[in-house]
Parts: structure tokens; sequence; C-alpha cells
């Protein structure tokens, strides 16, 4: 309940329009207000600069580096684990 995994991926012919921006604000904002959740994690291909930065700003942070744990182009390639822990939660525990 008090962590989740998300996936985001926006088609190539989409990029750099604020889409992968808007559906990760989107993400967090349901995370943190109606799901509350502490802790949200994703992986992402370790050559994905601009992904990358997007979950940085975010407030994602790397933790891990899995490495050949994905293929791209028949090749085993590195993925990195980020998360990200929303500051104001607090364990309520009953």
């Amino acid at each position: 309940k008090h962590s989740a995994t998300i996936e985001i991926m926006v088609d190539e012919k989409f990029h750099r329009q604020g889409i992968g921006s808007a559906l990760l604000k989107k993400a967090i904002e349901d995370a943190d207000k109606v799901l509350e959740i502490h802790r949200l994690e994703l992986l992402v291909l370790t050559d994905n600069k601009t992904a990358i930065s997007l979950y940085e700003k975010h407030g994602f942070v790397i933790e891990a580096t899995l490495k050949k744990s994905a293929v791209k182009n028949g090749m085993y390639v590195d993925e990195f684990m980020m998360a990200r822990i929303r500051q104001e939660a607090r364990l309520n525990v009953n």
C-alpha cells in the first residue's frame, strides 16, 4: 500500500511535446493525493538521457543499476531503478 511502480511510454512520433511530462505529473499527483503512496518507483534504460532528466526534474533519484536486465535491438542493456519518496508522507500505523 505504501509503494508503487509506474511505467510511462510515449510513441516516438509524439516525443518532445510535453506528453511524458504531463503523464508523469498526473501519475505523481494521483499517487500523492489519491492513493497516498509513499514511494514511487520506475525503471529506465541507462542510455535514455531524456527520460532520466525528466524523472529527475520530478524528484526521482537513481538508486541502483540493474545489469543487462532489458533487451534493446537484440542486445542486453542496463536499466536504472529510480524512486521518488513523498516528502510529507508520514507513517500512520493504527
